[in-house]
């Protein structure tokens, strides 16, 4: 299991000096060093942008705040742009293999997490988290 309190606490801590502008220019660096595409819909008020590589998630990136989660093992070229982020790293978007304490949980993202279904906060997959929070 990966404890994410600490980066969720991180992201809570900082997210006043964060805006959606840096987390798309994030996001387009990381496009471009990937090769990939950036997926993010601004106007429908989307917390996340998504780079995708070959139709597959590589990295979040929070809108909201400072938040990044690097996807599968050929990240490391990405860590490098993030890290004085707080970074969560997760072999797969389907793993569940994340937990995170429920009050900071909710401390950051709100009743989106709290007592949802959706997101059993003692084991949950970085795609569980995603779709709650998204």
């Amino acid at each position: 299991m990966i404890d994410i309190t600490a980066q969720v606490q991180w992201f809570i801590e900082e997210r006043a000096r964060w805006s959606p502008a840096q987390g798309r220019k994030l996001a387009e660096t990381m496009t471009r060093q990937s090769g990939g595409t950036m997926d993010w819909d601004e106007d429908a008020g989307e917390g996340w942008s998504r780079v995708l590589v070959e139709r597959r998630v590589v990295a979040l990136i929070c809108m909201l705040g400072p938040l990044v989660i690097l996807v599968g093992d050929d990240t490391s070229e990405m860590a490098t742009l993030t890290k004085d982020l707080p970074v969560i790293a997760v072999p797969s978007m389907d793993a569940p293999i994340l937990t995170c304490d429920p009050l900071t949980l909710r401390a950051a993202f709100g009743d989106r997490t709290w007592n949802n279904p959706a997101l059993n906060v003692e084991q949950f997959s970085a795609g569980e988290f995603w779709f709650c929070t998204v």
